[in-house]
């Protein structure tokens, strides 16, 4: 022992001489660590989990990996089989390379190189020729490597860069492409082959030199067990082992990572960026596309989200079935499509909320014609009178355009716009009720939210921790609650939606809520040309209830219920104004006028019935049905039926 450690000296008194002259000489230039820091840019869902890996500029898989990260059975083989001095040496193990100068002279050829893992981890950054000269820079670079960091620093650095194989570097990266794990519990056989690979990484790939490998990996984990690391009972798993097929590197919410990583890095140094995404959410989400993908037609696609209509986290993005597929690289939750009867709740909520018109509201549900306007039923039936909740369950189209008309179309955009939602190419027109206009399936579930969060838009977010998001009045809790109560169907649990079919059939909408969730669902082309029974209730009802049955139930929502219609309401009723209502103050955009008008709703109207308006007879033209109201102020509007006054209303207009 004297006799060696003497060598040893010998040995290592000439290298440290040769170390010191060359750091004192400055010949080297600082460690390149560009390579360590040409990280896999990695997305995280919103509890941390890997949700998806980006290339390194390399075009490597290179995950930053921890000592926390690996088993600590692996830190200890690896440490035993690659460096048994490494926590004790200053980066440099004399023994060693005296013991790989002896075997050198002994047999005439290496048979080990001496390298601690810090050297290795010297020649990771900066990749040499294995010669004289650069087994001495590595000597330095290790000395200066101890000297900045901590070994836990240099052994995440090795963990990170270990060559794997092909573009596989690292054993967190190794772990998750031949397994599909995170190596935090490893098997004596999986331990032997991440320490045989990075010794001959091409000559030893898993998929493609199998039986290479498995006698290293044999050989590795028979020594590791001589050395009483492992019980021999452990040496029966490397048969189980599998060899050939790689697993694929996480790459779940493809759109919505990609935006993620669009935006500023939270941890520029380790790339690593936190989604709002939940993994185990949009790991269902997508089985449910795979599974309805086998029942889409031709150049059919679909986008989805479900988000927290709090705050305004997207928990679950796909957009298209493959990107084999139609566009599926397009993220069509921002297509601007016909957004068909989706937008009816909200002129009901916002008539609500004006006091035009109540749930149990009745309205006549007839063939009307507004100048040229004639809107029809999906049935082609009309359906008389009928309750203005149960008019927006069966999504009549008659009663909706009318609540547009007696709302006011400038006043829906306004409010529309205010709450931060836009129409592309929409005409201010009666036709906005029926999906004349186009959004995107974003700024539905936007809207949607305030069903769920007491009346607010909420703007959508994919980054964790971002700015908080905007929220913008769109109703009033109470007709949010109104509308949440007529849309929920039979069983609650499946949520309450409003389904949309754009004319040609185009477009399929499903959008709603469950507990505090906002689910929406479009189904079409996204070429935008006709898709032959693509109808809302029928294509994407069934889907957006499937996704509300991954979500948990928070709440109860009572079914509204429609009282009955009395027969012959309109019929034999007397005629009456629905409004504008009696005490009303009505604010319009338009300045006073000698052609201002003002939208008149009446029930039970014939033909023998008179209106007048402060005193003077009005010739109403019955497709129109609109009064004149050329100045502000005060206005008395009656009602006759023959020779009897049937009602008498006072009401106020005023310029806005």
């Amino acid at each position: 022992m004297r006799i060696k450690r003497a060598i040893a000296a010998l040995v290592a008194i000439p290298l440290l001489f040769v170390v010191t002259a060359l750091l004192v000489s400055g010949l080297l230039s600082p460690i390149d660590y560009s390579r360590f820091r040409d990280l896999s840019p990695v997305v995280v869902d919103r509890n941390g989990k890997l949700l998806h890996v980006f290339l390194s500029n390399d075009q490597s898989y290179r995950l930053i990996t921890s000592v926390d990260d690996v088993d600590p059975a692996y830190i200890d083989a690896l440490v035993h089989y690659e460096d048994q001095r490494f926590w004790a040496h200053p980066g440099v193990d004399p023994f060693a390379l005296m013991r790989a100068a002896l075997q050198y002279i002994g047999t005439g050829q290496v048979v080990s190189g001496g390298s601690t893992i810090t050297m290795q981890v010297a020649r990771l950054l900066e990749p040499k020729p294995r010669t004289i000269g650069s087994k001495l820079i590595e000597i330095v670079r290790a000395l200066q490597l101890e000297s900045r960091f901590s070994k836990r620093q240099i052994l995440e650095m090795y963990l990170t860069m270990l060559p794997m194989g092909g573009n596989i570097e690292g054993v967190r990266a190794a772990s998750l492409r031949y397994w599909g794990v995170e190596p935090s519990l490893l098997s004596l056989a999986d331990i032997a082959l991440l320490l045989a690979v990075p010794q001959s990484p091409e000559a030893r790939r898993p998929d493609r030199h199998a039986d290479v490998l498995r006698s290293a990996v044999e050989n590795i984990a028979q020594r590791l067990v001589d050395d009483g690391l492992y019980p021999v009972s452990d040496l029966g798993g490397i048969q189980e082992l599998p060899y050939r097929e790689l697993k694929s590197i996480p790459d779940f919410a493809w759109h919505a990572s990609r935006e993620v990583h669009a935006s500023a890095p939270s941890d520029p140094l380790y790339k690593r960026w936190e989604s709002t995404i939940d993994l185990r959410l949009q790991q269902d989400a997508e089985a449910l596309i795979d599974a309805f993908s086998t029942t889409t037609l031709p150049g059919e696609s679909l986008a989805l989200l479900i988000a927290d209509a709090d705050s305004g986290d997207v928990l679950a993005h796909v957009s298209g079935i493959g990107f084999e597929h139609a566009a599926g690289y397009l993220d069509l939750t921002t297509a601007w499509r016909s957004p068909g009867s989706t937008l009816k709740p909200f002129i009901y909520g916002m008539a609500f909320d004006d006091g035009l018109l109540e749930p149990q509201s009745v309205v006549n549900d007839v063939a009307i014609n507004i100048d040229g306007f004639a809107p029809q039923n999906f049935d082609r039936e009309f359906h008389g009178p009928v309750r203005v909740g149960e008019a927006l369950r069966q999504s009549l189209n008659v009663p909706a355009v009318l609540a547009l008309e007696t709302l006011g179309v400038d006043v829906f955009m306004r409010a529309w716009n205010e709450a931060g939602l836009i129409f592309r190419a929409a005409d201010a027109q009666l036709g906005l009720a029926l999906g004349s206009g186009e959004l995107t399936l974003r700024q539905l579930v936007s809207a949607y939210a305030s069903l769920a969060n007491g009346g607010y838009s909420i703007e959508l977010r994919h980054t964790l921790n971002a700015r908080p998001a905007h929220k913008r009045y769109l109703l009033t809790p109470d007709s949010a609650r109104h509308l949440k109560s007529i849309l929920v169907g039979t069983d609650p649990q499946q949520g309450a939606f409003k389904t949309g079919t754009s004319y040609g059939y185009r477009d399929s909408w499903a959008v709603g809520v469950k507990s505090n969730y906002v689910i929406g669902v479009w189904i079409g082309r996204p070429d935008g040309n006709s898709v032959s029974g693509n109808i809302g209730r029928e294509r994407a009802l069934p889907l957006a209830q499937r996704l509300a049955g991954l979500l948990p139930s928070r709440d109860q929502i009572d079914r509204w219920v429609a009282l009955p219609v009395p027969n012959g309401q309109y019929a034999d009723a007397p005629p009456s104004v629905i409004f504008p209502n009696d005490g009303s103050q009505i604010v319009l955009t338009e300045e006073p006028s000698p052609t201002r008008s003002l939208g008149l709703q009446l029930s039970g109207a014939d033909e023998a019935m008179t209106i007048r308006l402060n005193g003077e007879v009005l010739h109403i033209d019955p497709d129109r049905r609109r009064i004149p109201v050329p100045h502000d102020g005060f206005y008395e509007l009656s009602v006759s039926a023959g020779s009897q006054t049937t009602q008498t209303i006072h009401f106020a207009v005023f310029a806005g």
